[in-house]
């Protein structure tokens, strides 16, 4: 069975632990559900919007997330036509999603993306991603360098 939820987590500039879990429902919308600890308001806020409409997603797509910084959430999943997609919020900004793997890529949709993300350079501001997708027993990577956008990378076995 596919991973069908992703989660993070980050410390704020208030010290606040804020954990976000992103689920794909069977009709391809994917949601949101947002917590925040420390103060009075302390408690899961469960959206009963999603942030991509229902079609987003393949049904039963696994989906992956990760943190960059302290609000630049990027999720990975399938879309109804088995491509790898890419959804991005900066700092709280609108949704935005499209596909990142070639047409010609298609993944089953038994395949959970999931992936990696690291900073280096100057006060830690260069992004890396690593994104792993599996088709027919083989993994796929795609790699994400800032100013070389997204290649796609090794064949693993």
């Amino acid at each position: 069975m596919n991973n069908t939820m992703g989660a993070i987590k980050w410390t704020d500039k208030n010290n606040e632990i804020n954990i976000r879990v992103y689920s794909v429902a069977q009709d391809g919308s994917i949601s949101e559900d947002c917590y925040i600890a420390g103060g009075p308001g302390s408690n899961w806020h469960i959206d009963p919007n999603p942030i991509f409409p229902p079609g987003t997603a393949s049904s039963g797509s696994g989906i992956a997330a990760i943190l960059f910084g302290t609000g630049s959430i990027h999720l990975y999943f399938l879309d109804p036509n088995g491509n790898i997609a890419e959804g991005i919020s900066n700092d709280g900004s609108a949704w935005t999603c499209w596909t990142i793997s070639a047409e010609s890529d298609k993944f089953p949709a038994s395949s959970a993306p999931e992936a990696i993300v690291w900073a280096d350079g100057d006060n830690n501001s260069v992004l890396h991603i690593r994104l792993y997708a599996m088709n027919s027993g083989i993994k796929q990577e795609y790699c994400y360098d800032d100013g070389r956008g997204w290649q796609i990378g090794a064949l693993l076995p």
